[in-house]
């Protein structure tokens, strides 16, 4: 038995789940609790830490495929294929379920690309603002930085944090 990827359609997870469990399917649809982000009023709710994606735990053949498949919503299993199937490791499940229930310290933090305007957070420059020039491997990235109006590259590196403007 391994934990497997579903893909879904757009806010289709927990109807999927609902259809996993009835078919005797262990399921985990990791959920956060954020702020909505509505003009009148914010509220607390709880959506998917990855939207679009849910994971279940079976012996993946032909046989359990199709009853996952067949489910309303379900695009597919990722890397399904009849020779060979990318499953995920327990650990990383295991980490991801010990993640969810200490909610307190999930901080989602979307894609920078090359050119976004960025606010730095932590670090000598926390608070400045400037925009991705370069970005170099997983954790570094060069962003310019005006101050008193000059350009400065920075290389940052782990301990800083760069969120996009708007965040």
């Amino acid at each position: 038995m391994n934990w497997y990827a579903i893909w879904t359609r757009y806010r289709h997870e927990d109807l999927v789940k609902m259809q996993l469990n009835k078919k005797n399917l262990e399921v985990f649809l990791p959920k956060i609790k954020t702020l909505s982000k509505r003009r009148d009023r914010r509220k607390m709710i709880e959506k998917p830490l990855f939207p679009g994606y849910l994971f279940t735990r079976t012996e993946l053949n032909p046989k359990s495929y199709f009853k996952i498949i067949r489910c309303q919503g379900v695009v597919r299993v990722l890397g399904y294929r009849e020779d060979c199937s990318a499953y995920i490791p327990d650990e990383v499940i295991e980490s991801i379920m010990k993640m969810v229930q200490d909610e307190k310290h999930i901080n989602i933090i979307p894609e920078v690309i090359k050119g976004d305007k960025v606010r730095i957070v932590g670090g000598p420059l926390d608070g400045c603002i400037g925009s991705v020039l370069e970005l170099r491997g997983d954790r570094h990235l060069v962003v310019a930085v005006e101050l008193l109006s000059r350009s400065v590259a920075v290389v940052l590196t782990s301990g800083t944090t760069v969120l996009p403007i708007g965040y």
